[in-house]
């Protein structure tokens, strides 16, 4: 289920404590059935005594999984794998100009959406991929640079010109991957990512560190087509991150 900005808004400004939500701020019936609704469907449960809704775990984790996603279904694996559409990509080598010659990485590069048309734009790719499956499917379709290993993990040399990348969205994952990739690009280099929405209004520190930090370099991101990664399983918000070196 999709979940309107003004309610996420509304959620990113409430008061957490433990198993404890409490809204802020005097809202309306009608917005206020919309919010309940969310919270509901979380598993948020309106209790009249301590005047808060309550969950059976951490709110603050379920919370924030709806703010990052601007929906309330889960990841489809522990991997949080959705591969890249076509038109996202198309979108990504457009913004990019890979030139001929160019070093490009894709990492946690799953099937290889965006590293096999990054090739057929003339780059040399380099992937990193940790699920067994999507290794090998690298491997068969000729790339010969792929190391299975947990991105995270990768000690960084500043060597690639682009770095296209779907990172994991969940849990504020997007900018820890991205921030780790920013470690791998060379000078004059250029980074297109996709991110969760969530990006754009969240308003804690790691967050609002690392909007500055885009801004700050003079990148920017924008919001795509809702929908967008519909085909891959999930409806969650997306945007373009573009950050150069």
């Amino acid at each position: 289920m999709k979940i309107e900005k003004e309610v996420l808004d509304i959620l990113n400004n409430s008061e957490i404590e433990g198993n404890e939500l409490r809204l802020t701020g005097q809202l309306d019936r009608k917005m206020y059935v919309k919010v309940n609704e969310a919270i509901t469907a979380l598993g948020g449960k309106w209790n009249k005594s301590k005047k808060c809704h309550l969950f059976e775990g951490d709110a603050k984790d379920r919370i924030n999984g709806m703010i990052e996603s601007g929906t309330v279904e889960d990841a489809k694996s522990d991997f949080n794998f959705f591969p890249t559409p076509k038109a996202i990509v198309d979108e990504m080598l457009y913004r990019a100009r890979i030139e001929r010659g160019m070093k490009v990485l894709e990492p946690s590069a799953g099937r290889g959406n965006i590293a096999i048309p990054a090739m057929k734009e003339g780059g040399i790719v380099d992937c990193i991929e940790l699920m067994e499956a999507n290794y090998k499917t690298l491997l068969d379709k000729g790339f010969n640079s792929v190391i299975k290993q947990d991105f995270l993990t990768v000690e960084p040399t500043p060597i690639y010109n682009r770095i296209l990348m779907n990172p994991p969205f969940c849990r504020k994952q997007d900018i820890i991957h991205v921030n780790h990739a920013l470690k791998f690009l060379a000078p004059k280099g250029l980074l297109l990512s996709i991110m969760a929405a969530g990006v754009e209004f969240r308003q804690d520190k790691m967050t609002k560190a690392f909007v500055q930090m885009v801004e700050d370099k003079g990148g920017y991101i924008e919001a795509l087509e809702d929908g967008a990664f519909k085909e891959s399983g999930t409806g969650v918000r997306t945007v373009l991150c573009v950050i150069p070196n």
